[in-house]
């Protein structure tokens, strides 16, 4: 790790490491998150960023979820970087993305000087704490952002089973030009649904590695019989097992990042988030089976990470959304292409690191 990544990380996690005594503070938490300027992190110098290597931007994500961090960080590093791709002006205010259903795409139409946007954004993040909803339709061969005001917006409130803001939007309305805005090729709807996939990545390795922690903590300090849990061979089985989960989520979510600008990104993401989402529902159960009836409680810190973990495992397609697109993969290269196909990816993971 190099100096500036060091001090970064070091910077970030001393004040994630602060907000996380006061979890429910959302609107503080982004103050001080964006005072240090890290929802800039993606965007280039000449739009006001800092133009960091992805790397060590979604490992600041990761630090987020190993924190608890109540801030939507990785919405907003992904949102400012579409922006700024689309040359729109980028707000010190809060942005936040919106995904449509792969299956169910927005409609975009030219209609006069205006453009006529139909469609639905199921579950869209931290809406009611936005300024700007950002999101990708396609007209004319053409991907195009729509900066989308939240309060035009029908909307229908909610929240994850972590508690996090989750909004499903129903759009029906006329867009002028200037929301409408030319986005890369490369950057289409499915790019930011796989891009919110990532985000999920990152945070669930973050948020095991927390879990371990506490859990190989709270063994060391639970005493049965006049010792503590940790040293029964049964607990440490359990333990290697959870550190093992942690440390593949870990590695899955680090192959994620090497598929960032990847063309071959769909089957390397498809598998990161497919592998950290079975990380997660494994390691969990070994956490609670630990920590027995305390780990349920609201009050114990477990319990906000379980459902966290539990709600990042499902958004952006869960694993069995992400086993199907990687069979399909697969399935289309046939018996003959299965090893080029694997040996094709960890080529290019390796490429991506170098």
């Amino acid at each position: 790790m190099d100096d500036s990544r060091s001090l970064l990380l070091d910077t970030a996690g001393r004040l994630f490491a602060e907000l996380r005594e006061t979890p429910d503070d959302a609107d503080a938490a982004w103050q001080r998150v964006a005072e240090l300027g890290l929802p800039l992190a993606l965007v280039d110098e000449a739009h006001g960023g800092f133009d960091l290597p992805v790397a060590d931007a979604l490992a600041v994500v990761r630090l987020a979820g190993q924190y608890a961090l109540a801030a939507p960080l990785g919405e907003a590093l992904l949102a400012n970087r579409l922006l700024a791709e689309a040359g729109a002006d980028i707000a010190e205010g809060r942005p936040t993305l919106a995904v449509a259903d792969p299956h169910s795409p927005l409609t975009l139409n030219r209609e006069g000087d205006r453009w006529r946007v139909h469609g639905r954004l199921p579950a869209a993040p931290w809406v009611e704490h936005a300024e700007v909803v950002v999101t990708i339709a396609r007209h004319d061969r053409q991907n195009r952002l729509l900066l989308l005001d939240p309060d035009s917006l029908a909307a229908t409130p909610g929240t994850n089973l972590a508690d996090q803001p989750r909004t499903d939007l129903t759009l029906d309305l006329d867009l002028d030009n200037h929301r409408v805005r030319e986005l890369p090729e490369t950057l289409g709807a499915e790019w930011l649904f796989e891009s919110g996939a990532l985000l999920r990545c990152q945070e669930i390795a973050g948020a095991l590695a927390t879990v371990l922690d506490m859990t190989v903590q709270y063994a060391s300090e639970r005493v049965q019989f006049g010792k503590p849990i940790a040293r029964q061979q049964a607990i440490q089985q359990q333990l290697a097992v959870l550190a093992t989960q942690a440390a593949i989520a870990a590695g899955a979510a680090d192959m994620g990042v090497d598929a960032f600008h990847d063309p071959r990104r769909h089957a390397l993401i498809a598998a990161a988030k497919a592998r950290c989402g079975e990380a997660a529902g494994q390691a969990l159960a070994i956490a609670h089976q630990v920590h027995g009836a305390i780990g349920i409680t609201r009050e114990y810190r477990l319990n906000l990470y379980s459902r966290r973990l539990w709600s990042w495992r499902d958004e952006f397609g869960s694993e069995r959304y992400w086993q199907a697109r990687l069979g399909e993969q697969v399935l289309a290269r046939g018996a003959d292409g299965l090893w080029p196909f694997i040996t094709e990816l960890g080529g290019s993971t390796e490429g991506a690191r170098q």
